[in-house]
């Protein structure tokens, strides 16, 4: 079977065409977006509505080029979702321990009182 005609590289291609598609969608969108906003501004002499405006283009732009902000975190770069995610998992995970240590520590303080039942009598 050449590569071609394998299922996994076809599905692969058309998510990639289908990606390529919507970024460039988006892009000339945007591009149209600003162009009325540019003569927006032309026609408008007050320097506060250009600012602001320009400055949430770029922020789009950026968005949709490079995806969500990284930071770097130790050896890996994750993004604000990501971490809040891991952070998720990680207090889960605490709180079933914590939980599995107070049944422990309960089922040891029966015990105990079990067994100074059964030396006072």
């Amino acid at each position: 079977m050449k590569i071609a005609e394998s299922p996994v590289y076809q599905g692969t291609m058309e998510r990639a065409l289908k990606d390529r598609g919507k970024r460039e969608f988006f892009e000339q969108y945007l591009s149209e977006k600003k162009s009325d906003v540019e003569k927006t501004q032309e026609e408008s002499p007050s320097d506060e509505k250009k600012s602001p405006v320009m400055e949430y283009y770029g922020f789009v732009m950026d968005r949709i080029k490079n995806g969500d902000p990284k930071y770097q975190i130790g050896g890996q770069a994750m993004s604000v979702k990501e971490w809040d995610r891991l952070v998720e998992k990680i207090d889960k995970c605490i709180d079933e321990i914590r939980e599995d240590q107070e049944e422990r520590q309960e089922k040891l303080q029966e015990k105990k009182e079990q067994e100074d039942r059964k030396e006072e009598q």
